[in-house]
C-alpha cells in the first residue's frame, strides 16, 4: 500500500470508520455465501419467486442467490465505503444505509431464511444468513451515525436539532 492509501486509512475516525468496518465484514460475509450458494446450489428465491438461472448467474445479473445480494448491490457498497473511507460521508453514508435496509429485506424475504430459524440447514450456512442479518442492522447504525457526523461537520449541527439564524 503506498503512503497516500495508508493515510486514508489512518485518518478514519468514529463513526466513519466503523461504517467502513462493518460494510467490509458485510462484503466478506457476502462472497462467501455467494462462494456457498454457487458450490451447493442455493438460488434467490425472493418471496419464493425463482428466476431459473444458475445460481452464479442470477448472482451476477439477476436477483443474487440464496444467500447474498446481487453482484451490482455489492459493488456499489464497496464503491460507497471507498467514499466514506476518503471523505464523502454524508451522501455515501445515507446509500450505504439504504443498501443496508435493502441487504436486510432482501435477506428476511427469502424461504431459506425460515429454513435457519427452524434449524433445518447445516451450520455454516445458518451462520452466514445470521450474519446476513445482523451486520445489515449494524450498517445501518452506522451509516446514521456517520451522515449525522458529516452533516454536524458541513453546518455545525447534526440533524434534528434547531438550527438559529
Amino acid at each position: 500500500m503506498d503512503n497516500r492509501r495508508a493515510m486514508v486509512f489512518a485518518t478514519l475516525r468514529g463513526p466513519r470508520r466503523s461504517l467502513v468496518i462493518v460494510s467490509g465484514a458485510y462484503l466478506v460475509n457476502a462472497l462467501v455465501g455467494t462462494w456457498l450458494a454457487i458450490s451447493t446450489d442455493i438460488p434467490g428465491r425472493p418471496f419464493g419467486v425463482e428466476t431459473g438461472l444458475p445460481v452464479a448467474w442470477d448472482f451476477a445479473f439477476g436477483l443474487g442467490s440464496g444467500l447474498s445480494a446481487p453482484l451490482w448491490m455489492l459493488m456499489a457498497l464497496a464503491v460507497l465505503t471507498l467514499a466514506v473511507a476518503r471523505r464523502d460521508s454524508r451522501r455515501s453514508a445515507f446509500w450505504i444505509g439504504f443498501l443496508g435496509w435493502c441487504f436486510l429485506i432482501g435477506m428476511l424475504v427469502e424461504p431459506i431464511f425460515g429454513d435457519a430459524i427452524r434449524g433445518e440447514l447445516e451450520p455454516l450456512v445458518t451462520a452466514v444468513i445470521v450474519v446476513n442479518v445482523l451486520l445489515p442492522i449494524v450498517i445501518l447504525s452506522w451509516a446514521i451515525r456517520t451522515a449525522r457526523e458529516a452533516e454536524r461537520d458541513l453546518h455545525g449541527t447534526p440533524w434534528g436539532e434547531l438550527r438559529s439564524g
